[in-house]
């Protein structure tokens, strides 16, 4: 059972990948993307870092933001 909640999880969470990145590919102003994308992660870290979840919350958010986000290597620490 849980094998197949992980699955379908991972699933949708690639589905909404795709479709973000979709959205990104099509955007007018891709500059202004990366920006608001690089404010929206300080301040999701920021909040992140302050929950009381364990670390693993913080590695499954960045591993999902690099696989959307325009140019994450670029301003999306290690």
């Amino acid at each position: 059972m849980q094998d197949n909640i992980e699955a379908a999880t991972f699933g949708m969470f690639h589905a909404v990948q795709a479709a973000i990145r979709a959205l990104i590919a099509t955007h007018p102003d891709p500059s202004a993307l990366v920006q608001a994308f690089a404010a929206e992660h300080l301040e999701s870290m920021s909040m992140l870092l302050a929950s009381p979840f364990p670390d693993a919350s913080i590695d499954a958010y960045k591993d999902f933001l690099r696989g959307c986000a325009p140019n994450a290597d670029d301003w999306l620490e290690a």
